[in-house]
């Protein structure tokens, strides 16, 4: 799971029913990042469970692409099999782990934000989709991304998309997000691919 783009505006509270019925209040809590940048997150809510066609058809769109030297079964390996490793080359991601055999993901960012997420597909050594069912991300009502992954000489051509359908009070700043967006990918990807042929930055 990507980061979502920039530090986030203080959004309205929004109600969700608690397990007795009642409403109960969601407070957006602000939160120190380790590295000063400022944050939010609100109590985990459930997100609307989106399909892989979602990936098309969402409100909002980003799709970057880079190059690396590695094999599309080398980067699907680091991708889909070693998810616990995503912080070495996702600095973004501070702990990610494996759940229900393999079915899912739950993924820590800076700044204490969580997700749960199920995987969608994950077609060695092309495809790699998952949607976030639980965060505590504010604005956002579904999330999905995909990883999708060609030759391209001897090496694979990573093209990563990010589709969301955030709230209406955050629908600009996630299509004004782009530009963020495209640096995480970058770098992780440049991470990932000296890390892969075992070079240093």
């Amino acid at each position: 799971m990507g980061p979502l783009p920039g530090a986030l505006p203080p959004f309205l509270p929004a109600s969700a029913p608690s397990l007795d019925g009642r409403a109960r209040l969601k407070v957006a809590v602000l939160v120190r990042r380790p590295e000063g940048v400022w944050g939010l997150r609100t109590m985990p809510r459930r997100l609307k469970p989106v399909e892989l066609e979602f990936l098309a058809t969402a409100p909002v769109r980003h799709v970057f692409a880079r190059e690396v030297a590695a094999p599309p079964e080398t980067v699907f390996q680091a991708l889909a099999v070693d998810v616990a490793q995503w912080p070495a080359w996702f600095t973004s991601v501070t702990r990610a782990r494996p759940t229900r055999g393999g079915t899912g993901r739950v993924v820590h960012l800076q700044g204490g934000v969580r997700f749960e997420e199920t995987i969608l597909a994950a077609h060695a050594p092309e495809r790699y989709a998952y949607r976030v069912d639980v965060t505590n991300a504010p604005g956002v009502r579904a999330l999905a991304e995909e990883w999708h992954l060609a030759p391209a000489g001897s090496g694979t051509r990573v093209r990563w998309t990010f589709a969301i359908e955030p709230r209406r009070l955050a629908r600009p700043l996630f299509r004004l997000g782009g530009r963020g967006l495209r640096r995480t990918f970058e770098a992780a990807v440049g991470n990932l691919d000296r890390r892969l042929s075992g070079t240093k930055a």
